[in-house]
C-alpha cells in the first residue's frame, strides 16, 4: 500500500527543484546576453591602443607616408608611416566612426594645426565631406565641413568650405592627442619615424555616423550605414580652407591636377563593419552563458532520473 504522506512531498520536492533550476538557467542565460550587449555597444575609446584600430591601406604602398615631406612647419604637420607602422587608422562601432593619424611631433605638448579626413561616400572619386579639427592660434574647432571646390576630385580642385558646417563639442570622449607609446609601437627604435628627435604622436577624432549623414544629406548624397563602403583621404593644413601641409600617401602633390586615385592619395575601399576587437573575450559573458547551459543540462538529466 502506497504511503501518500511520502509520495506527495516527494512530488512537490521534484516540482520545486524543477522550478528552481529552470529559473536559474533562464537568469544565467539572460545575464549572459545582457553582458554581451553592454560589451558590444558604446562609443569608441579615442585613447585605445593602435592594435584595436584598422590600418587604412593605399594599394601596393600599403601604409604610407613619407617622413619630412610637409610643406612647412615642424613635425606636428608631418604625417608619418612606413610598411610596418601605419600612418592612418580607422574604426567603426555602433554608429561611431573614428580616425587616427600618426604625426611626427607635438607642439608645446599639444596639437596646434589642422587635420582633415576627406570622405568619398558614394565612391565616385570626389570628396563629399571633411571631418577633422582646426587648432590654430586661439581657434579650437572640431566638426564636419563641406567641400567647396570645383569637383573636389584632386588637390587642385578641392577647397574646404568655411565656416564649419556642423561643429562638434570637443571632449575626452571624441578627441585624443598623445605620444605613440610601447603598447602602440613595441619597438622603441620606431617611436620617431621622421628622425627629428621628437616622439611621434597619435591624433584621434571620433564622430557620430548620424552627424556625417546630416552633412551628406545637405549635399544631396545618400547617407551611410553599417555595411556601407567608402574611400578616404587624409591631410594636414595650416588653414581651414586648403590641404596645404601634408597629404597622406603622397610625397608633395599638394597642387596636383591628378585625381586622388592617380596620385595615390585615395585609400582602398573601406567597409563600415564593427571591428573584431569590440567582440568581448571569453569572460563574464562566456562564464554566464556556460553556466546557463550547464544548468539546462543538469535540469534535463534530473528530469530523466525523476
Amino acid at each position: 500500500m502506497t504511503d501518500r504522506s511520502q509520495t506527495q512531498p516527494n512530488a512537490m520536492t521534484r516540482r520545486m527543484k524543477y522550478f528552481v533550476w529552470r529559473q536559474l538557467a533562464l537568469i544565467l542565460q539572460c545575464a549572459g546576453l545582457f553582458v554581451a550587449t553592454l560589451t558590444a555597444t558604446g562609443q569608441i575609446d579615442p585613447a585605445s591602443v593602435a592594435t584595436e584600430w584598422t590600418p587604412v591601406t593605399f594599394g601596393e604602398k600599403n601604409y604610407p607616408d613619407t617622413a619630412g615631406d610637409q610643406a612647412s612647419g615642424g613635425g606636428v604637420g608631418d604625417i608619418v608611416g612606413d610598411e610596418s607602422h601605419p600612418s592612418f587608422f580607422m574604426r567603426y562601432a555602433d554608429g561611431f566612426l573614428g580616425f587616427r593619424l600618426r604625426l611626427g611631433a607635438d607642439q608645446e605638448g599639444s596639437f596646434q594645426g589642422a587635420a582633415y579626413i576627406g570622405l568619398d561616400a558614394n565612391m565616385d572619386g570626389a570628396v563629399d565631406l571633411f571631418l577633422g579639427v582646426n587648432h590654430q592660434g586661439d581657434e579650437r574647432t572640431m566638426g564636419l565641413w563641406q567641400p567647396g571646390g570645383k569637383g573636389d576630385t584632386s588637390p587642385s580642385t578641392t577647397v574646404i568650405s568655411s565656416p564649419v558646417f556642423l561643429g562638434v563639442k570637443e571632449t575626452d570622449a571624441n578627441f585624443n592627442f598623445r605620444d605613440v607609446n610601447p603598447k602602440d609601437d613595441p619597438s622603441a627604435d620606431f617611436a620617431d619615424l621622421n628622425g627629428d628627435g621628437l616622439k611621434d604622436q597619435f591624433l584621434t577624432v571620433i564622430f557620430l555616423l548620424g552627424d556625417i549623414n546630416k552633412v551628406l544629406d545637405a549635399g544631396g548624397i545618400k547617407g551611410l550605414s553599417e555595411g556601407s563602403t567608402v574611400q578616404l583621404i587624409a591631410a594636414t593644413a595650416s588653414n581651414e580652407n586648403l590641404l596645404d601641409l601634408d597629404l597622406n600617401g603622397v610625397k608633395g602633390g599638394l597642387d596636383s591636377e591628378a585625381s586622388w586615385s592617380e596620385l595615390g592619395a585615395m585609400s582602398q575601399p573601406v567597409t563600415l563593419t564593427p571591428d573584431i576587437t569590440v567582440v568581448p573575450e571569453p569572460s563574464i559573458q562566456a562564464l554566464l552563458s556556460i553556466a546557463g547551459g550547464l544548468a539546462v543540462l543538469h535540469l534535463r538529466k534530473r528530469l530523466r532520473r525523476d
